[in-house]
C-alpha cells in the first residue's frame, strides 16, 4: 500500500460535514471507512499482486457492522491510497 499524505485522512466533504446538523456528521472523523474486496486462490501463490475493489463503506460513526454499498457520497477517501495490492505466497 502506498499511502498519500496525512492531510487526506479524516477529510470532510459536502456530505460528511463538520456540522452537527449534517446527516454525515461524525465529530472527529470525516468520511467513513472503506470496505475493500478481492478473491484469492489459496491453492497456489499469486505471481502478481491483486488489486481489490471498493465495495462499500462502514457507518460514519461505527454504529453498526454493516457494509453500505452506496459510495456516491465518498470523495477524497477513495484517493487515500495510490495503490492497494494483495499477494499470497504459499509456503511449502
Amino acid at each position: 500500500m502506498n499511502r498519500r499524505n496525512d492531510e487526506q485522512i479524516y477529510v470532510a466533504n459536502d456530505y460528511y460535514k463538520k456540522q452537527k446538523e449534517g446527516p454525515g456528521y461524525s465529530g472527529s472523523n470525516g468520511q467513513p471507512s472503506l470496505i475493500w474486496h478481492t478473491v484469492l486462490d489459496l491453492s497456489e501463490s499469486t505471481p502478481d499482486a491483486i488489486s481489490p475493489e471498493i465495495i462499500g463503506h462502514g457507518h460514519v460513526l461505527g454504529a453498526n457492522h454493516q457494509i453500505h454499498p452506496d459510495i456516491s457520497e465518498i470523495t477524497t477517501a477513495k484517493e487515500t491510497f495510490q495503490y492497494v495490492g494483495i499477494k499470497y505466497v504459499k509456503k511449502d
